[in-house]
This record gives structure tokens, sequence and C-alpha cells, in this order.
């Protein structure tokens, strides 16, 4: 998992995205503290980052996301 995480958000912020948006750890169901810790963080972040900037990523990021989808077969081709 570690490995494709990483491969993903390596060709994310390839792709344009900003690196924050994708932060990937190990939070066990007893870490609730930990993963509620996490969330304030990463809203904090995405507030400092800003939906203008947000939705502009989102836009480029777009066609790539549904090309991989697409193949997977997750969503209808267009």
């Amino acid at each position: 998992m570690k490995e494709r995480m990483e491969s993903l958000q390596k060709t994310l912020i390839e792709q344009g995205m900003s690196q924050e948006r994708l932060v990937f750890t190990y939070v066990s169901a007893a870490e609730g503290l930990i993963f509620a810790n996490m969330m304030k963080r990463m809203d904090k972040e995405m507030k400092e980052l800003g939906a203008a900037k947000i939705r502009e990523e989102n836009n480029k990021l777009m066609p790539y996301i549904e090309k991989v989808l697409g193949k997977k077969g997750l969503i209808p081709k267009k």
C-alpha cells in the first residue's frame, strides 16, 4: 500500500496537484485522537490552500483521473 500511495502521490503532483492534498499514514481504530488531529491539520491546510486553488487543481486533474478510472471500468467512457 505504501508504494502504491507514494506512486499515486508522485503522479498526481506531476499532474498539478498540491502536495498537501494527499496524505497517508497508518492509524489504528484505537488511535481516534491521532486521527482527529490529522483531520484538523488537513482541514487547516486545505483552508490555507483555498477553495479556488483546489477547484483549479481539480479541473486540471480531471482528464487524467477520468482516463485512469475509465480504464478500470469505474466510470463510463465518454
